[in-house]
């Protein structure tokens, strides 16, 4: 009897025990601060990197194929023509060395020639004068014409293919007449330099 009597007061102790913990838990519960809502603050983007312009590529590609073109042969001896539209004198005699593109079968070729030289005498206007102006341009050309492929890459402004280079002179009159000489061989020019010509 007294056993059983300590066994209800022991268990009567640790349900009151349990409800006390309970009660404790419940008015921590309620009395707990919240903890501080969190903000989500979005990151920096990366400074965006701005796309090379469309034409900055053309521009650089001439500037490069301008910086590396080969400057002109300077000839010694060659007087290279002056402009003498204006003038009312005597043309002195005038070479005048011309690439296929220039000119047509007939006609005056257009631009400036690769190559002028002008001599300090004019010859007469007549067959044996022209004659004379023609014998001496070829006496200047033969000079050259080892290097004749150097020396006309380099004075032309542009790139060229297979293209033939002709005589033409002045003799008295502001106007180029037709030799029908050539060197006979085709040039093929990029960039100012001598490139060998492709096969056809």
């Amino acid at each position: 009897m007294h056993r059983r009597a300590l066994t209800l007061v022991v268990v009567a102790c640790c349900v009151c025990a349990s409800l006390a913990v309970e009660e404790e838990c419940t008015d921590a519960d309620a009395n707990a601060v919240p903890p501080p809502a969190t903000t989500l603050t979005p990151s920096p983007r990366p400074p965006s990197t701005p796309r090379p312009s469309a034409t900055a590529a053309p521009r650089a590609a001439t500037a490069t194929a301008t910086a590396t073109r080969r400057p002109r042969v300077t000839l010694a001896g060659v007087r290279p023509m002056k402009d003498r539209s204006n003038s009312t004198e005597p043309i002195p005699c005038t070479c005048g060395i011309f690439l296929t593109s220039q000119f047509k079968a007939a006609g005056q070729p257009t631009g400036t020639p690769a190559i002028s030289h002008e001599f300090n005498r004019a010859t007469p206007n007549t067959a044996a004068g022209i004659r004379q102006c023609t014998t001496a341009c070829v006496d200047m050309i033969v000079k050259h014409l080892p290097n004749s492929s150097a020396i006309m890459c380099s004075s032309i402004e542009r790139d060229c293919m297979r293209e033939k280079a002709y005589l033409f002179i002045k003799n008295s009159r502001n106007k180029w007449l037709a030799t029908r000489l050539s060197a006979g061989k085709e040039f093929c020019c990029k960039g100012g330099i001598a490139i060998k010509c492709p096969k056809k």
